[in-house]
């Protein structure tokens, strides 16, 4: 299967932007976010756009593939988990594009919605962008703690793959005070939920 690399995805859609006829937003995440403004360097088969309609750049990604002979398959992904607060941290990796907005999760945001799934792929990815610019542990546990509750699958896979992720990104040390903050909260939220009424009384 075709794979991308970040010159291609800019290339293309600097492409489409000059076939637009009007303005489009994508809100663009996954792996194709992570090349165009995170440093990533593992290419990507498509450029997965979370809220924008894919279907409104049709036209304008044909006639940028007849120019410059290839196209990046736009697809909608449906369902993401990102930070609650994500909007507002957003990224635009092409601010030159006239019509084409492209807005992407800053790191630590785009972080945490790989690290749902957590996949060999993901947090290979997820090393790119630290590698690239060191990202805050510290931070990313915090807006684990804050604003991923809604996230799907267990509370606990979530804080398991958090924590591989960040011994993976830095070390054993730095996974532990990781595991300190989650245990502090994760204790907080248990004491704090009502107790159940035995049966009978």
């Amino acid at each position: 299967m075709t794979t991308y690399q970040a010159e291609q995805i800019r290339r293309f859609l600097e492409a489409v932007d000059k076939h637009l006829r009007r303005p489009v937003r994508l809100v663009v995440i996954g792996g194709s976010a992570a090349l165009l403004q995170h440093g990533a360097r593992s290419p990507t088969r498509d450029i997965d756009a979370f809220e924008g309609n894919p279907a409104l750049v049709k036209d304008a990604a044909a006639l940028a593939e007849t120019e410059i002979g290839f196209a990046v398959p736009i697809g909608s992904a449906a369902v993401a988990d990102l930070p609650l607060h994500y909007e507002d941290r957003q990224q635009r990796p092409l601010p030159h594009l006239r019509r084409l907005d492209v807005v992407v999760p800053d790191r630590h945001d785009l972080v945490l919605s790989k690290l749902v799934r957590a996949s060999q792929a993901d947090l290979a990815v997820c090393k790119e962008m630290h590698e690239h610019k060191l990202l805050d542990p510290t931070k990313l546990v915090k807006r684990h703690l804050d604003e991923m509750n809604h996230a799907i699958g267990r509370q606990a896979d979530r804080d398991q793959n958090l924590l591989a992720a960040i011994e993976f990104m830095w070390d054993a040390e730095t996974a532990d005070r990781a595991q300190q903050l989650i245990d502090q909260r994760r204790s907080h939220e248990r004491a704090r939920r009502p107790r159940r009424k035995k049966r009978g009384s």
